[in-house]
């Protein structure tokens, strides 16, 4: 999952709401161009933590190739990477641009980038 996201973040994920390429504020970048969209960047605004917010099919198919997606998230869970609405291993944002209401998404803590283990 580090390694899909230090290779794919700035290219796949659109960034919503209070970050930009520059870094985070309050005025998104509207040129930025995202090809074969993986999901989406946001900062929460509640912790002020960025996190990346995983297309399902995307996590299963492109993440975890390879690997069961069912171990893959249970991992990320007990490191406390993974933001989930239990029962559910994802989250339904408010909204997400050009997405229906309702997409629900895996949630990787940013923090997983920062940590060498």
């Amino acid at each position: 999952v580090r390694q899909y996201l230090q290779t794919h973040r700035a290219s796949r994920f659109q960034i919503t709401r209070h970050v930009s390429r520059a870094g985070f504020d309050d005025n998104p970048d509207e040129a930025q161009v995202v090809r074969d969209r993986a999901g989406f960047r946001r900062r929460d605004s509640n912790t002020g933590e960025v996190e990346d917010l995983i297309f399902v099919e995307t996590f299963r198919t492109e993440i975890c190739v390879g690997h069961s997606h069912q171990f893959v998230r249970k991992i990320l869970h007990e490191r406390g990477y993974l933001v989930r609405e239990a029962p559910h291993w994802t989250i339904k944002p408010r909204s997400l641009p050009e997405m229906p209401t309702g997409t629900r998404v895996y949630c990787i803590r940013a923090a997983i980038l920062e940590d060498a283990e």
